[in-house]
């Protein structure tokens, strides 16, 4: 492919470097799961929008997807969260108030009044907040990540920064450093972390970052086998090429899967191994879907992944498999977990115990079933705590946001002739966050709850045909 000639980094291929770099670092503070950190990625990406939305005005940026677009998924997120807000702002007198709020008045001998939805105001507060940011890089992925070559080199950067995250775990799981950058480590002594705290969040992030692995090697085996790049000199590749794409673009790719399938194994993590097998298969399925790659080479590539998955799980995965033999989710501390969290869903099945607010929620509910001397700030099971703190008509709104973006990366995948690769992402990452929130709560770490942000932003600007929007553009735009 002849090199194009030199042109000017715009407005907005310096805002999407610059969210890449930010998505990039995010698990290097633990995940950013602590308060500072997630501030500080609320913060950046909140600049981030601000510099959006003055280039946009200035018309150094293109709006390069249309409000009415996305509007169905903006109206039912919005709605979620001003529920959220109303649930930590406004008071209200019984019976819309938490009872609590009753029996503490009634313990500390004040008169009853009006209190708030939510138990912990603060902590719903922070959800909010959290929330917001990942909305901003949902934003800011849907409207920079509609051309082309910035959302192939966001696969790229997002892939390095997953590998080079899982070598470091690999480096000190080798060398029996029990450490976390340089704090030594407090939990999961044995497990492989990385950056992480949790190994079943690590397993998830790493999986996200296998699957972008894999999209590249699908993508490059599609335009190693269909000719899929075209040059102005020669038409389609010749056989030199192909072959350089095989070996260069998709062999690389597949160390990436076989360096992040090996650190998930050795993080010990039973979801995180299930949900990222799963969603392995759902991202072949979905390329072959698109005509990425033909059936035989669907066939062939769900082959070699299974015949390199054997390998890895008998090299790395002795403890993962016999965790997954010992495991049954909905009996012992875990099932009871469940129980009780169903049981405030039923107290509260309209209104909610407060978003965020589940570690104070719950205590009124914890029982003897539940023998470990901990506090439970999660229930384990992400759609049976947003149950439990939002509601289920709020709840069951999030769900349709979601469904509204996967039915259109789907719609893409048919309507596309090119760049499917991100919708079927987008997909598969989906698929793999909900397998493994099922039964933990992964979603809950902000470094991946914005990388799958990123993902479904890319993936739905990805989805609509290449001229849907064109109209969009200002005639100004400088950077597009």
């Amino acid at each position: 492919m002849p090199s194009a000639a030199p042109t000017e980094i715009g407005m907005s291929d310096r805002l999407f470097r610059a969210l890449l770099l930010l998505l990039c670092l995010a698990p290097l503070p633990f995940g950013s799961h602590r308060p500072w950190a997630w501030s500080l990625l609320s913060v950046l990406v909140g600049l981030l929008l601000c510099a959006w939305g003055y280039g946009v005005l200035r018309r150094r940026v293109r709006l390069a997807v249309p409000f009415p677009a996305v509007a169905p998924v903006l109206l039912a997120a919005g709605a979620v969260l001003l529920w959220a807000t109303v649930q930590a702002a406004i008071p209200f007198a019984a019976p819309l108030t938490h009872p609590l709020w009753a029996e503490a008045a009634v313990a500390l001998g004040q008169p009853v009044r009006p209190a708030p939805i939510s138990l912990d105001p603060a902590a719903t507060w922070g959800a909010v907040q959290r929330c917001l940011t990942y909305g901003g890089v949902f934003w800011l992925a849907l409207q920079l990540g509609r051309d082309r070559e910035r959302a192939y080199l966001g696969l790229h950067w997002l892939a390095r920064a997953a590998v080079a995250y899982a070598v470091y775990g690999l480096v000190l799981f080798f060398a029996g450093i029990e450490a976390i950058l340089w704090f030594p480590k407090w939990a999961y002594l044995g497990d492989l972390t990385a950056t992480f705290v949790n190994r079943n969040a690590f397993a998830t992030y790493a999986g996200l970052g296998l699957l972008i692995c894999l999209a590249l090697a699908i993508h490059a085996l599609y335009r190693a086998t269909s000719g899929g790049r075209r040059t102005s000199d020669e038409g389609r590749l010749g056989l030199r090429d192909r072959v350089s794409i095989l070996i260069t673009e998709a062999g690389t790719a597949i160390l990436g899967v076989i360096l992040l399938g090996t650190a998930i194994l050795l993080s010990h993590s039973r979801g995180g191994f299930m949900a990222t097998a799963i969603s392995m298969l759902l991202l072949i399925l979905a390329a072959a879907a698109a005509g990425l790659i033909a059936r035989r080479w669907a066939v062939l590539l769900l082959s070699g992944m299974l015949c390199l998955g054997t390998l890895l799980v008998a090299v790395s995965g002795e403890t993962t498999l016999e965790r997954i033999a010992e495991s049954n989710e909905l009996e012992g501390e875990r099932g009871a977990l469940f129980s009780l969290t169903s049981d405030a869903i039923l107290d509260a099945p309209w209104i909610g115990h407060g978003f965020g607010a589940y570690l104070a929620a719950f205590k009124p509910y914890r029982s003897a079933d539940l023998h470990r001397d901990v506090l439970f700030d999660y229930a384990h099971s992400m759609p049976l705590e947003q149950a439990m703190e939002l509601g289920l008509p709020a709840a069951l709104l999030w769900l349709v946001a979601l469904l509204l973006i996967l039915i259109r990366c789907g719609i893409g995948l048919v309507q596309r002739r090119r760049s499917q690769i991100h919708p079927a992402l987008a997909i598969a990452g989906a698929g793999l966050l909900i397998t493994h929130n099922l039964f933990d709560f992964s979603l809950a770490n902000p470094a991946i709850t914005a990388l799958a942000a990123y993902l479904t932003g890319v993936g739905m600007a990805q989805s609509w045909p290449s001229g849907e929007f064109t109209a969009a553009a200002p005639a100004g735009d400088l950077s597009d």
